[in-house]
């Protein structure tokens, strides 16, 4: 480069815009992980799209990016039968297969919880009618006597 050429370069965007926003939810919605999203130098860099989300200034994105990572988890979940469908096939290896899948259904899991949770009983710890729970011990008079007479005895 000669003295009287200027470079420029491209620096990652820093600053909070909605258009940028609206691209990085599109992508992890169809399924592309943040980190992937951040390798393009287009894009900010994983931890300035973190801190949008948790810093309380930017609730709507927050919200998209809540709605877009339940999103993700639905594509993982679609992948899991398309992977094992390849495994079935003669693709892949079945013992790759397993990774992959074990991976999906890991995210889809914690990603969509409500529709691919591991789902818990509901244990209930009340009496009846919702009332506390009652313990009643009875103790009969000759099992009082009979435990008196034995310690006597002793």
């Amino acid at each position: 480069m000669h003295s009287h050429q200027l470079a420029v370069f491209m620096a990652r965007p820093t600053i909070y815009n909605n258009e940028l926003c609206e691209r990085i939810i599109v992508r992890m919605a169809g399924g592309d992980s943040l980190r992937s999203i951040c390798r393009d130098d287009s894009f900010p860099a994983m931890s300035t799209v973190l801190l949008w989300v948790v810093d309380g200034k930017h609730p709507e994105f927050s919200e998209q990016y809540t709605r877009a990572r339940e999103a993700q988890g639905y594509f993982y979940a679609d992948n899991i039968l398309e992977t094992a469908s390849m495994a079935a096939s003669g693709e892949i290896d079945p013992q790759s297969a397993k990774v992959i899948i074990d991976a999906y259904k890991w995210t889809a899991e914690r990603n969509a919880p409500k529709a691919y949770g591991i789902r818990q009983s509901k244990i209930e710890h009340t009496g009846a009618n919702g009332g506390p729970i009652e313990h009643k011990v009875e103790v009969s008079a000759a099992d009082k006597f009979a435990e008196i007479l034995n310690g006597l005895k002793e």
